[in-house]
């Protein structure tokens, strides 16, 4: 079926054709002529001849088009639709690494608008062009205005709004290793210097840069985790002050400059509430004080985010108490990209639909959902597209409908939804212990000789990983997707050999089976790292198919380093089965679970801390 686009204005028309491309339907000027009207819900309808749309202020026409496409074989059909929130979008975390091709965010775009989103934040620490300041960003592939204003404008032709997504206060970890960013406005650790006019000129800059990259007139201000404010500097030239009255105060300086260059900030709102009850979050039938709700200024937004709870209970009670604030309400939830290489997708939508049902019952208007980059962004932002998905459906009324989200899934990702949620599998073993275990990020480091997480390891995890890679290769030359299920093969055919090495290691030397441990060491060592190179290959295809090149060099070292490891491992096991050393000492002490237990628990963890998962020594 084609598409006839007589009618509509030219920049429209560019859209369209991009993303009649990107999801395969044709375009041209005869077909089935597209008329748009005004209505309160999405409603799609074909009548033989005429395609209509009905859309509020445009909102969902894509999502609208994407329908049409699936459904158009000539017969007349109808789809109406309720649009669940006012505004839905997705924030991609630039900022740990993985700074995003402009080619990935413009495809991020159009996968947003077939979707039904309308907004989109690029969470950007220091990844942007800041006037005056060289070191913001220095060496970490940070946007050019050009290239943000480019995405801004592509973003629009979709209609979707582009939110710029700073920070103002903390989360400065990699400006602040550099002595002249510091200079008159830093605090301590990544911390920026609460009071200092130095810090609101900075800040300022922020601002004027963002005014001219972005139409949006919202914008995130983070504001979080600064746990050690005014504890640096500002108690050096202060003395002790109230902490809760210096964040305050900071951020009443800092909407005040926001809404000078015409924007309505946003913030995560846990600080408020761990401030009412005792450091916790979440509250459960509780209220935060009036006096501290009064702390909030009156044009910033609060972001409520909870990427952990299923339970809609929960949800409602968190509502609730974010609606006693004048504040209005933004939810933030999570599609789980930040545990290593694997998404977690399954918990992710079970999270998602949780927080939907109860948002749209709660009368909250905007949510987004995260995918955060935590250590090092190994994980592929598309690998979460099940979870970006279901979250639209459930927005659009097909919440807990699989068929329709199968079909849908089927019709966006041209991959069925059993096949892409195999993308999970590096971190699904038999008897998971917990809902996000991460096994096949801290296997990967795991020392073969020292291993701390030998203690997590079941007897079958080197079998079963083996079969994940089996599985996930048939996909490996997908033509869009290929990348991901290749990288995430090569992984797992590691961790086939690797996962248990070390408890193997171990037996053979404390039973003195030097032919077990001469296999182990002039053979599947050698098998190993050949695995290791292929997979570092493919997982630098996966990252400079989706990223900018920089960082990647955090991914070589590691890489590097576990190559050198296992080679610095194999050449003592070598040593000692050609009598060059009478004993292995790595291998004489002897290992204890993570609990303090002489017996290993082989429970499966969620452990993300690369530069504190290979040794017991100090690493940095």
């Amino acid at each position: 079926m084609i598409f006839s686009c007589k009618g509509i204005d030219e920049e429209r028309q560019k859209a369209i054709r991009e993303f009649a491309e990107e999801f395969g339907f044709a375009v041209g000027v005869s077909g089935a002529e597209i008329v748009c009207r005004e209505s309160d819900n999405l409603t799609v309808e074909y009548n033989g001849k005429t395609l209509t749309i009905g859309t509020r202020g445009g909102k969902g026409f894509f999502r609208a088009l994407s329908l049409a496409a699936n459904m158009l074989d000539g017969k007349p059909f109808s789809v109406r639709e309720s649009y669940g929130l006012r505004n839905a979008g997705l924030m991609a975390d630039c900022s740990r690494n993985a700074v995003r091709g402009l080619e990935t965010v413009k495809k991020l775009i159009r996968y947003m608008a077939a979707l039904g989103y309308n907004t989109l934040q690029l969470y950007t620490e220091d990844l942007f062009e800041v006037e005056g300041e060289p070191f913001f960003g220095y060496l970490r592939g940070r946007y050019s205005c050009g290239e943000l204003r480019a995405l801004d404008d592509y973003a629009a032709l979709f209609g979707i709004e582009l939110i710029p997504c700073v920070q103002t206060l903390a989360h400065f970890s990699a400006p602040t290793r550099w002595e002249k960013f510091n200079e008159g406005k830093h605090d301590i650790n990544d911390i920026l210097l609460a009071g200092e006019e130095n810090t609101y000129e900075f800040i300022e800059k922020i601002f004027a840069v963002m005014r001219t990259c972005f139409r949006s007139k919202n914008i995130h201000i983070g504001m979080d985790e600064a746990h050690m404010l005014g504890l640096g500097k500002y108690l050096d030239k202060h003395g002790y002050s109230n902490r809760f009255d210096i964040l305050c105060s900071h951020l009443t300086r800092v909407a005040a400059l926001a809404e000078k260059y015409g924007f309505t900030p946003m913030m995560w709102s846990d600080m408020f509430f761990r401030l009412a009850f005792g450091g916790e979050y979440y509250a459960a039938g509780g209220s935060v004080p009036v006096e501290v709700r009064a702390k909030v200024p009156e044009n910033v937004k609060l972001v409520y985010w909870d990427y952990y709870t299923q339970d809609e209970r929960r949800y409602d009670d968190m509502f609730r108490a974010h609606k006693e604030f004048a504040a209005p309400t933004v939810f933030a939830g999570g599609l789980w990209t930040w545990c290593g290489f694997a998404p977690h997708n399954g918990f992710a939508i079970a999270a998602t639909n949780a927080a939907l049902n109860s948002a749209k019952r709660n009368g909250i208007e905007d949510a987004f959902f995260t995918m955060w980059g935590d250590n090092g962004a190994e994980c592929p932002l598309f690998a979460a597209l099940p979870g970006m998905v279901a979250a639209a459906e459930n927005l659009y009324g097909h919440g807990g409908d699989n068929k329709w989200l199968y079909t849908r899934f089927k019709h966006i990702a041209g991959l069925s939804w059993e096949d892409f949620m195999l993308l999970d599998l590096p971190d699904v073993l038999e008897g998971n212990d917990c809902d996000l275990c991460n096994p096949s990020k801290y296997l990967l480091y795991n020392d073969c000789l020292m291993g701390i997480f030998d203690c997590t390891v079941r007897e079958n995890d080197g079998k079963t990983y083996a079969e994940h890679a089996a599985r996930l290769q048939k996909f490996s030359k997908h033509k869009k997707w290929g990348y991901m299920f290749a990288s995430a093969a090569a992984l797992c055919r590691v961790l086939s050999i690797k996962a248990n090495m070390g408890n193997r290691t171990h037996e053979a030397y404390g039973t003195g089976d030097k032919a077990a441990l001469s296999e182990i060491a002039e053979s599947e060592y050698g098998e190993l790292l050949r695995l290791v190179r292929k997979f570092h290959d493919l997982f630098r295809t996966a990252w400079l198919t989706e990223n900018k090149p920089q960082g990647f060099e955090v991914q070589d070292v590691r890489l590097g380093g576990l190559y050198g490891r296992i080679e610095s491992c194999r050449k003592t096991l070598l040593a000692y089965l050609g009598g060059k050393t009478e004993t292995v000492p790595e291998l004489d002490e002897k290992q204890i679970d993570l609990s303090g237990e002489k017996e290993f628990s082989r429970k499966h963890l969620r452990y993300n801390y690369w530069s504190a998962g290979y040794t017991g020594g100090i690493s940095g």
